[in-house]
């Protein structure tokens, strides 16, 4: 009898330490809409919810189960896994249902953005930890502050496996909401921004420039219009412009601005001064507004933007589409950090090169920056067809292209970020494509045939249209940035591994251009390849067999036959591009 009385007693001891140390162990954060955060051992975005032991001891999670349903408490249940003292453990929540503890544990359901209730509950079905159900935004997380044992919040800065230990708020606010939706209009009228959050500021611009509380005040920028191009030229002085964050009071006029002052089309985009080219009459010009909401203790609201343009034509204004990009000024124009002028790193140059002449010389100007992190710039791209908006989203620019960005007008990549807001541009740009939906595009200021026809390459790839080499799409489109008429720039397709992906199913490529610089994967195989040519006679039928397995005759005959019969004069010892697809040995249905 003392023997089972003892015994008796050890499992109840043994239950009640075990749910004593489960007391401290709660769900920590949750990230029910993950765009860009973190990736999972597939490099796929996953939802997840982190659990923190805060107890002095390891807690065994066999058999407890998570869910994001109250009425099935064990929808997903844990394997034999341990979480230590004062350690996390990240639970995918992708409906992968993986449950290996050796690996990445994946839950049976996905997380809702909307709201729902999470729960964990311990093997004697005894609800451990609940999480409310809140809606959340993309990229925002919801935990604990402080880490592990406080209340709930909101996140803007997600810490994966780690403590919460960045600022939290109470309340995501939703956009305002603008009363008219982008467009061309026949005559002006009077915009409204509205919110129904209480406490709530609408913080808003009319340059293009994201709304900013630390901007009400404006910001100043320096640019220089005169550059010494050649040795021995006279350099030009210092202007300043601002753009300025307002706050919302009353309903803002919108009118058309052709007869204004122009503002950014009057600084200099290029090194040279002996061909000016900045417009002297006012252009035409459409009204960008931006707007957010701002409260404390909130997260301020994404930035809603449209853009406006009255004429008395309307929809008729234009018959091509129009990209409308709205950007802060000095990201583009500023003389240190503006990646649009030629600024201090063609200063620098001349400095440098005292009696160099840069004719067709490459690297002169800021906005040569290539491939560092500073080089991109966010903005905003709306792209309107037949007058109404079918793109309206935050992006990446860069600059694009080589020599042609010394031009006035440059080519620009526009890249789509789930950080910024999504990871596609959803669209059908070109008519005579399938494709709907690119994470890439260009905005080709037509190269070297910039100051002629403008479509001497789109239609020299119309013409190959037949041929094997790959082309890419064209649709001319006007562009505005920041509501100031900016000429045509051409929409282009974009040669890369979304692209080869898009286009062949092609999940991994080797891409490299020219001399053999790799843009995508590696230089292995096509070196290997012209070693084997280097060293083997291929008039040996066997040999010249073999190197078809390695390179495709058709597309590379094709190549050198439309480029000499087009006379294209940036061509041999540049703009040669050449792909493969990755895979272990030769397909000859691929």
């Amino acid at each position: 009898m003392k023997k089972i009385t003892f015994l008796f007693f050890s499992f109840l001891l043994f239950i009640f330490s075990n749910t004593a140390s489960g007391q401290n162990l709660v769900i920590n954060e949750i990230l029910s809409s993950n765009a860009s955060i973190n990736q999972d051992e597939d490099g796929t975005y996953q939802d997840w919810i982190e659990l923190y032991n805060g107890s002095a001891a390891a807690v065994n999670l066999g058999g407890y189960g998570l869910s994001d349903d109250p009425a099935l408490p064990f929808k997903w249940t844990f394997p034999n896994i341990s979480i230590g003292s004062g350690q996390y453990l990240l639970v995918w929540c992708s409906s992968k249902n993986r449950t290996n503890p050796a690996n990445p544990l994946h839950t049976s359901f996905k997380l809702n953005a909307t709201g729902e209730p999470i729960t964990l509950t311990n093997a004697a079905s005894v609800i451990v930890d609940m999480v409310p159900a809140t809606p959340t935004m993309q990229d925002i997380s919801y935990g604990r502050l402080p880490n592990g044992t406080g209340g709930f919040t909101f996140f803007a800065a997600v810490t994966p496996n780690a403590a919460n230990s960045t600022t939290g708020y109470s309340e995501v606010l939703s956009p305002p909401v603008f009363s008219q939706d982008s467009g061309f209009l026949t005559a002006g009228f009077n915009l409204t921004l509205s919110t129904a959050a209480p406490g709530a500021t609408i913080l808003y611009t009319l340059d293009g420039s994201e709304p900013n509380t630390a901007n009400l005040g404006g910001t100043t920028y320096s640019y220089k219009n005169q550059y010494p191009e050649h040795p021995g030229d006279v350099t030009g002085g210092f202007f300043n412009k601002s753009f300025t964050t307002l706050q919302y009071s009353a309903p803002i006029v919108i009118s058309d601005r052709s007869s204004q002052p122009n503002k950014i089309a009057s600084i200099s985009t290029t090194f040279t001064f002996t061909a000016p080219y900045i417009p002297t009459d006012p252009i035409y010009k459409g009204t960008v507004v931006r707007a957010k909401l701002v409260k404390p203790g909130a997260l301020d609201s994404k930035t809603t933007t449209k853009s406006y343009f009255i004429s008395p034509l309307g929809v008729n204004r234009f018959s091509l589409p129009v990209i409308s990009l709205s950007i802060d000024e000095n990201k583009f124009f500023d003389y240190n950090d503006g990646i649009y002028v030629a600024g201090i790193d063609g200063d620098n140059w001349r400095v440098n090169h005292p009696t160099t002449d840069p004719l067709f010389l490459e690297g002169i100007g800021n906005y040569f920056r290539l491939n560092l992190p500073a080089a991109e710039k966010s903005g905003n791209m709306t792209y309107l067809v037949n007058g109404a908006e079918v793109i309206n989203q935050d992006v990446g620019i860069r600059m694009h292209g080589g020599i042609s960005r010394t031009f006035e007008s440059k080519s620009l990549a526009i890249y789509a970020h789930a950080d910024l807001g999504k990871s596609t541009l959803d669209y059908k740009f070109f008519s005579d494509l399938i494709y709907n939906s690119f994470t890439h595009l260009i905005l080709r200021n037509s190269g070297g045939d910039f100051r002629n026809t403008m479509f001497r390459d789109a239609l020299n790839q119309q013409i190959c249209k037949s041929l094997y080499p790959d082309k890419e799409a064209y649709q001319p489109a006007l562009a505005f940035i920041n509501g100031e008429y900016w000429g045509l720039l051409n929409v282009r397709d974009r040669y890369n591994k979304e692209y080869f992906k898009r286009v062949y199913n092609a999940p991994a490529v080797d891409f490299l251009e020219n001399d053999g610089t790799p843009k995508e994967g590696d230089t292995t195989n096509y070196f290997a390849m012209l070693n084997y040519v280097s060293n083997n006679s291929l008039a040996v039928p066997a040999n010249f067999d073999y190197i078809k397995t390695q390179l495709d005759p058709l597309s590379f005959t094709d190549f050198f036959i439309s480029n000499i019969f087009l006379q294209n004069s940036d061509w041999p010892n540049n703009n040669i591009q050449y792909w493969r697809n990755k895979i272990a040995a030769f397909n000859p249905t691929a």
